[in-house]
């Protein structure tokens, strides 16, 4: 079972009425124990596989070995699941049978231990205890979201964590092996960072990561990577290059954070990335397995050719230090496709079967503005909003007065094209890629007194946009390409 299928499971358990006498089989059905191996669980006598030395009137205990200790008491309240906890640390069964977790419940609170660990108890209330599954991950033998559950120094921080690493995950299950784990660790360790930062005063101001991304992302949550992105620049940038950065006033709250957690050099290395490290350029040419050393993070060996013909297998985690270390290291970044020219990237817009990114019923719409703004008025007729949405147009207009993304104005729709079996996000990409040249810059200010640059707004004919989709939907749309002095779509060559 992945991590996403042990939450859901966990999330019905709770949700059940309890039973005493089952949950602990059931808890274990949960992290992946197949039939045959509770049932040895269950068996009496001989047969058992049941270790457990612990037993009393209204207790029901289960000892796997090797895994976990826990047992279930008829009622007494909290003090009294605190006690059976202490009975099942102390049991030799415990130790003999090398647990490594023990957990004790009256079906109102949870009090369980990961033991011969540094790792504080976990308390919480029964119903709490989905919010938590990532503290027994390892009950399945999953260490995935081993930064958060290393890394969590409360456990408020731990629930909100694991509920957005499994909506990650379910959304895009692709991250859920080895060469996307470095980077999705990376990013929780940051978010650790920012939730202590928060909860322990070294933020300036009350809850003030949590409420910047609240206030500085749309509602629909699309703008949301640039909120983070610009939080995340402003705390890699030291306190006398910070006039030069230009960070907006929103992300300039955040103080300076040294070590190079929020830094860019070294958070994604892959094979056939380019670096310039110590004064030379390095090409990592081959990366290895992943692997734990017994005491330490997860690592891999990497084969790294120089621009002076040495060659060296160097750990990830040994280059990762050296850029951090080299205050003039850098990423070099392959030069980008020619906007007009090269549309291959996007992948196949059309298909009989749905693959990941298709939507079964979306659209593209095109709004208008009705902003007092000068500009805007002006420019109403030739304004236009391209945007995609997988639910009801008009639904996602009707808060535009609020959104950045709608230049907090209200706006009208003018155009809306249905998409079917269709790579929404490529056909999206690729209708503002065709057009780029007519993307307009606007700045607004935005409710802290800084500048907001809306990306979506194109200054074009609205019977321009109709004639791209079309040459979209045919195919044809490679033939052409738009003219900006004369606002129209020319044939190439023409």
């Amino acid at each position: 079972m992945n991590a996403v299928e042990i939450e859901e499971a966990v999330s019905k358990l709770v949700e059940d009425a309890f039973n005493a006498v089952e949950f602990p089989y059931a808890f274990l059905e949960a992290f992946g124990n197949k039939t045959a191996t509770l049932q040895r669980l269950r068996n009496a006598g001989k047969n058992s596989t049941n270790k457990t030395d612990v037993t009393g009137n209204g207790v029901q205990a289960v000892l796997q070995r090797n895994n976990i200790h826990m047992a279930t008491c008829s009622g007494g309240g909290p003090d009294a699941v605190a006690d059976l906890l202490k009975r099942l640390t102390d049991s030799p069964a415990t130790s003999k049978h090398k647990a490594k977790f023990a957990l004790a419940t009256d079906g109102h609170t949870v009090h369980a231990e990961c033991l011969n660990s540094e790792e504080p108890p976990l308390v919480c209330e029964f119903k709490e205890l989905a919010d938590h599954f990532g503290y027994f991950l390892e009950l399945a033998g999953i260490s995935t979201v081993r930064q958060i559950r290393e890394n969590a120094f409360d456990i408020k921080a731990t629930g909100r964590l694991n509920r957005l690493y499994v909506e990650l995950l379910r959304n895009n299950p692709d991250w859920d092996g080895d060469e996307r784990r470095e980077e999705l660790n990376h990013f929780f360790a940051r978010l650790i960072f920012c939730f202590f930062a928060e909860d322990t005063g070294i933020f300036n101001g009350n809850a003030l990561f949590t409420e910047t991304v609240r206030q500085m992302s749309d509602p629909s949550g699309e703008n949301t990577d640039f909120v983070l992105a610009e939080v995340f620049r402003a705390m890699d940038v030291p306190t006398k290059a910070r006039d030069a950065a230009k960070l907006r006033p929103w992300a300039g709250q955040f103080p300076y954070v040294n070590g190079g957690l929020f830094g860019s050099n070294g958070s994604q290395i892959r094979k056939g990335d380019w670096f310039i490290v110590d004064g030379q350029k390095a090409l990592v040419a081959e990366t290895g397995d992943w692997f734990t050393p017994e005491h330490g993070e997860r690592d891999r060996r990497l084969r790294v050719i120089f621009d002076n013909g040495t060659e060296s297998d160097l750990l990830l985690r040994s280059l990762r230090r050296a850029l951090n270390k080299d205050e003039n290291s850098r990423r070099i970044v392959p030069p980008q496709p020619d906007l007009e020219e090269d549309f291959s990237d996007l992948g196949p817009l059309f298909s009989n079967v749905m693959e990941d990114g298709d939507c079964e019923s979306g659209a593209i719409y095109v709004a208008r503005s009705l902003s007092d703004n000068p500009f805007v008025q002006e420019n109403r007729e030739l304004l236009h909003k391209i945007g995609l949405t997988t639910g009801d147009p008009e639904k996602r207009v009707s808060n535009a007065k609020k959104e950045t993304t709608y230049l907090f104005a209200a706006v009208e729709l003018v155009a809306v094209y249905r998409l079917a079996n269709i790579n929404c996000k490529a056909f999206e990409s690729l209708l503002h890629k065709f057009l780029a040249r007519a993307r307009i810059d606007l700045a607004l200010a935005d409710r802290f007194g800084g500048k907001v640059q809306p990306r979506e707004w194109f200054l074009v004919p609205l019977s321009v946009v109709e004639e791209v989709v079309e040459r979209i939907k045919d195919g044809s749309i490679s033939d052409y390409l738009f003219d900006v002095e004369s606002a129209r779509i020319k044939r190439r060559g023409a």
